[in-house]
């Protein structure tokens, strides 16, 4: 009798042991457009700056500006001590009116016959050389100073005043405030296939929301560092109570959707990644389990984005207690 009810309690546990291991959860899930929302932080910068310089030597008399002031298109930025490319100059004019009057005076002495062609020439020549000469000094003279070509932002001064320049020796670098403000993001392989020129993006610069940006530059090749791809966002309407300012910390959402047919499965039913690269869940048709691959779309932090055939398609998927199962028997 005691044996008998010994082995009563084994197949009541026996039986209890087995219920518990085929106790799992599945989830119906209808397949749907792909839809994704991108957030992405990254830093603000100039697109294009400019570094300008003058074209003669001499000594710096005026600076306007430093680093931080903003100016406006054609004011003078800098310039230089002017007093010898100014007698340059008309030292250089003085010498091209004096090569018009002898060419003048070559043509009068050759119609009374009492000179040359050969004369003629090498006076035509001289005066060339003398307009040449006036030219040149006329442009260092004009390029003394420093114009802006755009309204702008000064972001560095390698000068001061009454130091000596070089011609092509930096002075200022600068940059447009006009459309040429930029957000540099960092997107992966499976983000990057999503993003075209053009593309709407919103974005957050120094705490103001709703900056309308748009995509302006897609990569076609990693960063080597970091096996990411180096998006470029241009910022399309900036506030003009808000001040450029490089290297702030903003943040881009990009809203993607696409018309490609997908499941949205939870995280948790993602069993592994197989050799290429597929992702691995376990599938209830009926009453049978089996373990089916698919390919990978999309991933965020709550779903996995596996392909379905069309939209009309449907997945019942194990989200939990598939870890119960020896994958050999599936």
């Amino acid at each position: 009798m005691k044996l008998l009810f010994l082995f009563f309690i084994s197949f009541l546990l026996l039986g209890a042991i087995n219920t518990n291991a085929q106790q799992y959860a599945t989830q119906e899930i209808d397949a749907t457009t792909f839809e994704k929302n991108i957030v992405r932080a990254g830093k603000t910068r100039f697109k294009k700056t400019h570094v300008l310089s003058f074209k003669s030597q001499g000594y710096l008399t005026s600076l306007t500006v430093d680093e931080g002031d903003r100016f406006s298109a054609k004011s003078v930025l800098a310039s230089l001590e002017t007093t010898e490319l100014k007698a340059l100059k008309n030292a250089n004019y003085t010498e091209l009116l004096q090569a018009k009057r002898d060419v003048n005076r070559v043509n009068k002495l050759i119609k009374n016959g009492l000179s040359s062609q050969q004369a003629l020439e090498m006076a035509k020549f001289a005066e060339d050389s003398a307009r040449e000469r006036y030219r040149i000094s006329y442009y260092n003279l004009d390029k003394s100073e420093i114009v802006a070509p755009f309204n702008g932002v000064v972001l560095s001064r390698f000068t001061r005043v009454n130091e000596l320049q070089s011609p092509g020796t930096p002075v200022l670098e600068v940059a447009s405030t006009e459309n040429n403000f930029v957000v540099e993001v960092a997107v992966t392989t499976d983000e990057i296939r999503f993003l075209t020129r053009g593309q709407p993006v919103e974005v957050e610069v120094m705490g103001v929301q709703g900056i309308a940006g748009m995509v302006s530059k897609v990569p076609v090749k990693a960063n080597s560092a970091a096996n990411m791809y180096l998006v470029e966002v241009a910022l399309t309407n900036l506030p003009s109570t808000l001040k450029p300012i490089a290297d702030q910390l903003a943040t881009v959402h990009v809203p993607l959707s696409t018309q490609e047919a997908v499941f949205a499965v939870p995280n948790s039913a993602l069993i592994e990644m197989d050799n290429n690269g597929h992702a691995v869940v376990l599938v209830k048709h009926l009453d049978t389990l089996k373990r089916q691959a698919f390919m990978v779309i999309g991933l965020d932090r709550d779903f996995i984005y596996l392909h379905a055939d069309d939209l009309s398609s449907n997945l019942s998927v194990v989200t939990q207690g598939w870890q119960q199962f020896e994958l050999s028997e599936l």
